[in-house]
This record gives C-alpha cells, structure tokens and sequence, in this order.
C-alpha cells in the first residue's frame, strides 16, 4: 500500500510538472485591441459669415465739369491719386456678401489740369464662384459727392448724384477667416451743383471715371 501510495504520488508530481511546464511556456494571449488613432480634422475654409474688406490702391481719374449756359466753359480735370474704401455687410447664400461701402477718391494733385475729390457711399454685392477660393467679382450703387477745381482757378465745383463701381479680384488665404489680394475697379459717378461763382440760375454738372488697382485685406 505505501509503494502504491508513493507511486501515485510520483505519477502526479510528473503530469502536475508535465502541464505546468506547458501552460507557463504558452505566452498569454493579448486580447487587448490597438487604440484607433485620433482622426485629423481639417476645416476646409471657406468664404462666409461676417465681411469686411479695408482696400487702398492708386487711380487714373478724370472729371469733365460743364455748365447749362454758352458763357460757362467746360473744363476737365485728370490724372494720378489714390483711393482708399472700406466695405461692411454679411453673406447671403451662395457665399454672396451684401453691405455698405465708403469709399474716397482724389486725383490730379500736383497736376497742371486741377484737382478732383469724390466721396461715394452705397450697398456692395460681392460673389464668389467659388467659397473656398479667392476670385471675386463685385459692383456697387450709391451716391458721390464730388468737388473739382480746375489749377489756378479758387472757385470750385461741387455737386452730389449717383455712382457705380464694378471689380474682379483674388484673395489669398493668410488665416483662417482672413485674405489678402489686389482688385482692379472701374467706376463712374455724375454729379449736379454748382460754383461759388456760378449763381442760381447756372446749373453745373461733373462726369467722372476711375480705373483703380487696389490692395485688400479681408475678414470674411
């Protein structure tokens, strides 16, 4: 009985040696699973929002100033100056802005033709083609107040009347929300009045054109 005993116990010390050598020598299965990576979020900018363009730039202007009698000679004023407009409002859909705009003008300083400053406030769309990119194209409607005086003369014109403008432009992005570009304008206003020495019964009238290159930075 005490062989058989120590047999049995020989036996198990075998097979508990036997399968322990195996299962400690069998790696543990990793049933953890890999964490996913985080996904990169990229914001695709886009023109919308809020607007606000502020341009400055250089102009050719050129203003021809006429009265309603013979005695009154015309005269034109032209030349060289610069321009500087800011442009407010917000964008209805299809990334259209809408908005106010100011916008001063002077040219012909220095020249020999007279000088010319035009005041233009208006409502301004503004489209672009497409929302993530910078080309635009635009125009405008208001009102100019203009004053023009030929050299050498010390009275001047000075009138009010309508006025318009149409651009195509680029922005580039910078930031987010944020461009920067150059824009070309044309513009034409025409304005009624009078001269300090024309009297009532003298109707003056100022026709204007503008070719203006522009530099723009804009929020939008």
């Amino acid at each position: 009985m005490q062989q058989d005993s120590r047999s049995l116990a020989v036996i198990s010390a075998l097979v508990v040696g036997l399968f322990g050598r195996t299962a400690s020598a069998q790696p543990a299965s990793d049933i953890h699973a890999p964490e996913s990576e985080a996904a990169v979020q990229r914001k695709t900018r886009t023109h919308d929002g809020f607007y606000l363009r502020l341009s400055t730039g250089g102009l050719w202007g050129g203003t021809s100033v006429a009265g309603d009698t013979p005695s009154y000679s015309t005269y034109t004023v032209d030349g060289f100056g610069f321009v500087v407009d800011a442009m407010a409002g917000d964008t209805l859909s299809s990334s259209l802005a809408l908005g106010g705009v100011v916008s001063y003008q002077s040219f012909g300083q220095g020249g020999g033709s007279g000088t010319a400053r035009l005041l233009n406030f208006g409502v301004f769309l503004d489209g672009f083609p497409m929302r993530n990119d910078g080309l635009h194209v635009g125009g405008m409607i208001g009102s100019s107040l203009s004053t023009t005086s030929a050299h050498g003369d010390k009275n001047a014109f000075r009138g009010m009347g309508p006025g318009t403008a149409a651009w195509l432009g680029y922005d580039g992005w910078v930031a987010n929300e944020w461009a920067m570009g150059g824009m070309l304008k044309l513009s034409g206003n025409i304005a009624w009045g009078g001269s300090d020495e024309g009297g009532p019964d003298v109707v003056h009238s100022a026709a204007t054109y503008e070719i203006t290159l522009l530099f723009s930075v804009l929020y939008h």
